[in-house]
């Protein structure tokens, strides 16, 4: 494009086979077409190579590299430094960028020689749920956000784009870590003095989680990475508060058989959800919600808890002299 400086979107896959079409589909229809479409895949066995290879002759720009064992830092990486161009975008398979996401998230960024321009932009993501506990998992999902420096945002890279000078600024994406790098990474460069701005029209339409249990699995991924790397902060702190003392009141109350642990169960219950209601959680149209948006937060913070214990402790350990 005439003016503009080249963008790279980097993906990373491992058997992505089921929903690699869809996100290359998406990228073909972009507004602004990427200079370059570069797949890293982590040692997929179910075929996502061969099926990202046919989309070759449509979309010339697209590169594959094979990069066997390696975790989506990793891979980040690896398609990063392979890339030419000056700007980088990444989002994940799974995701479907709308046809304008390309053109709004590097928008801010202005042209390479621009130094007023931002140095990191986050879109937005929107769930896109095929029925309705889906959709629920979603609302919630997304209604957790974190105050990156004077951002408060969902952190994420299914939509993400930079200079490619910051990447190499920070060293890459946190290898070390298999979860939250992403958060990480932006947290790192915004400590760093690089700026960050939102794109609220980049838009990344994603499916969440399907049952409960990957509810679970996928917070405790996230708050081992984050305490992995020192993120855990007050939002954890927060988390088990309230998971310990509902908790501590539920036990009192079965254990005294007085009204009052209950009472403080229902009123602290009643305010949690009624902030999670402001967020968007009971957003979801339908009489299940009530009953389903709860059962998803209890889920949330059994993994957050879960998660946030195990990586603080791997990170005590390497802290440890």
């Amino acid at each position: 494009m005439t003016g503009a400086a080249a963008v790279a979107v980097v993906v990373t896959v491992r058997n992505e086979a089921h929903a690699i079409a869809e996100l290359l589909d998406a990228l073909a229809a972009q507004t602004r077409p990427p200079d370059e479409i570069i797949v890293v895949d982590g040692g997929s066995s179910d075929g996502t190579l061969d099926a990202a290879r046919a989309y070759q002759t449509r979309l010339p720009s697209l590169a594959l590299h094979s990069a066997p064992g390696s975790n989506i830092s990793q891979g980040r990486n690896v398609g990063t430094a392979a890339a030419r161009s000056p700007f980088i975008a990444v989002t994940d398979a799974g995701c479907a960028p709308t046809p304008d996401w390309l053109a709004h998230i590097v928008a801010p960024l202005a042209t390479e020689a621009n130094e007023a321009g931002a140095d990191m932009v986050s879109g937005v993501v929107r769930a896109r749920a095929d029925e309705h506990r889906q959709a629920c998992i979603g609302a919630c999902t997304l209604s957790f956000q974190t105050r990156i420096g004077q951002r408060v945002l969902h952190p994420t890279a299914r939509t993400l784009a930079f200079r490619r000078a910051v990447w190499q600024a920070l060293g890459g994406f946190p290898e070390r870590l298999d979860f939250g790098e992403d958060t990480a990474f932006i947290t790192a460069a915004v400590e760093a003095g690089f700026r960050l701005e939102v794109a609220p029209e980049a838009i990344v339409l994603w499916r969440p989680r399907r049952t409960y249990r990957e509810v679970v699995r996928q917070f405790y991924h996230y708050a081992d990475g984050l305490a992995q790397a020192g993120l855990s902060g007050h939002y954890h702190l927060r988390t088990a508060a309230q998971s310990v003392g509902g908790l501590a009141c539920l036990v009192a109350g079965l254990v005294s058989g007085h009204w009052l642990p209950w009472a403080l169960l229902a009123a602290g219950a009643a305010l949690y959800l009624g902030r999670k209601a402001r967020q968007g959680c009971f957003a979801v149209p339908g009489w299940r919600t009530v009953y389903r948006t709860p059962l998803v937060l209890l889920a949330i913070h059994i993994g957050t808890m879960a998660g946030a214990i195990h990586g603080n402790l791997r990170w005590l350990r390497r802290a440890r002299p």
